[in-house]
């Protein structure tokens, strides 16, 4: 029999609303479960709530009520400087207006996280970086 796959990252009933007095409900409870090695898009409409829920699962904003779990840790009781090494460890983000920077390969713009934390990059996340922009058919150069 297979062995199961370890829930990666988990949203339970994810509630995000703006506004005060004329409130805007942006996400209705939502849940959704990442197993390792899933390979997921977030897809809809124009305003259906993509890059809210994006920006909550990759821990940029909070939500309203609800939580998210990364390997079954609460990410909603972190302090900001926890979320953002959290988010240098873990979350990979690729903006629809992607912000690479000119002057580097795709190679070196993939590890600029890794410069960040390390100043000097391990070789395991250099392979590791060639493997998945070789995966998602890249040049890295």
């Amino acid at each position: 029999m297979p062995e199961e796959q370890q829930i990666l990252l988990e949203a339970k009933e994810i509630k995000k609303v703006y506004g005060q007095i004329i409130k805007t409900i942006a996400l209705r409870k939502i849940s959704l479960t990442v197993k390792q090695n899933d390979f997921i898009a977030i897809i809809g409409p124009s305003g259906c709530g993509k890059t809210n829920l994006a920006n909550i699962l990759g821990v940029l904003d909070k939500p309203i009520s609800g939580e998210v779990y990364f390997q079954n840790q609460s990410l909603g009781k972190m302090e900001v400087n926890e979320l953002a090494e959290f988010r240098n460890e873990h979350i990979g983000f690729i903006f629809q207006f992607y912000f690479l920077l000119k002057e580097f390969t795709t190679l070196e713009n993939v590890l600029i996280p890794a410069w960040i934390k390390d100043e000097i990059v391990p070789a395991r996340k250099i392979k590791r970086s060639k493997e998945l922009l070789n995966w998602l058919i890249l040049k890295n150069e």
